[in-house]
């Protein structure tokens, strides 16, 4: 199957280089749509990130534009960045799931864009129905394929290295409990607010015959339910393997007394066996 979209008429061709040349407005009406559309994007305040936000936007529609003139896809060259973006994308607290709705949102606006830019004109409806519509189809699912692959990929490298200082954290916290230093470096890192008051929980779990629990294994799964439970990111939660029990330190909300956290907990405690039949039972510590 052609996955370009062959040669545009005179007509089209003069309208898409037009375009071309005047990409700012169309980058902040694709802007303006992706906060009116997408929550994540509508509360991100950091100026930095809404630059990197906007560059990409340019970058994006320029690059549909290039793809019309040209006749092919977006090379190799081309896509190098958008892969970049969507690595950043995961250190700036963006969802995957926002990310390619940020793309659906922007397609609709390019697509808003030609159709008024033809006006009227029959000729250019059609082409833009038989020619162009079938490989805005191809162009942005290549977008949002490429662009999902490298969200996803960072994604896991970013949990591989919190898993990685978690097992030093913990390593600190029993080995080494007068090294503060190292402490404060790891919970920095791991974005613990190490003056909070936290509270530990320790869960006994049912042996799995064909199944050995580990933190990047089935702790892993496990941990899905368990902050679904607390009500808690999975991020805010640190967790390890002591003497075949999960160990857990969940924070403390500033505005509860320590009796109301333990009350609270006590209760959630209660949830959490009922959660998972891998675990057994649940041991409430001290704030």
């Amino acid at each position: 199957m052609e996955t370009g979209v062959g040669t545009l008429s005179a007509h089209l061709r003069t309208i898409v280089e037009q375009q071309l040349e005047h990409v700012d407005p169309i980058v902040q009406r694709a802007m303006l749509a992706m906060r009116a559309a997408i929550p994540e994007y509508e509360l991100i305040d950091d100026a930095a990130i809404q630059l990197d936000v906007q560059q990409s936007v340019a970058h994006n529609v320029r690059m549909w534009f290039n793809a019309l003139l040209s006749g092919h896809p977006p090379t190799a060259e081309e896509l190098a960045p958008l892969i970049s973006f969507g690595r950043r994308r995961v250190h700036q607290g963006v969802t995957l799931q926002s990310l390619l709705q940020a793309f659906r949102t922007g397609s609709r606006v390019l697509w808003d864009v030609l159709l008024e830019q033809a006006g009227s004109n029959e000729d250019i409806h059609r082409e833009l129905l038989f020619k162009v519509s079938p490989y805005i189809l191809f162009h942005f699912d290549l977008m949002g394929r490429t662009i999902g692959q490298a969200h996803a990929e960072e994604q896991q490298k970013q949990a591989r290295w919190r898993d990685r200082l978690q097992h030093e954290l913990c390593g600190v916290i029993f080995s080494h409990p007068d090294d503060s230093d190292s402490f404060r470096e790891h919970t920095l890192a791991l974005g613990i607010d190490a003056k909070a008051s936290h509270l530990a929980l320790a869960l006994k779990l049912a042996e799995q015959p064909n199944e050995r629990i580990t933190p990047e294994a089935g702790l892993d799964k496990l941990m899905a339910s368990i902050s679904r439970v607390l009500g808690l990111e999975r991020n805010n939660i640190l967790r390890t393997l002591r003497n075949g029990h999960v160990l857990l330190w969940v924070p403390l909300s500033a505005s509860e007394s320590a009796s109301e956290s333990e009350h609270r907990y006590a209760t959630l405690c209660e949830a959490l066996s009922s959660s998972s039949a891998a675990i057994i039972s649940v041991g409430l510590g001290l704030p």
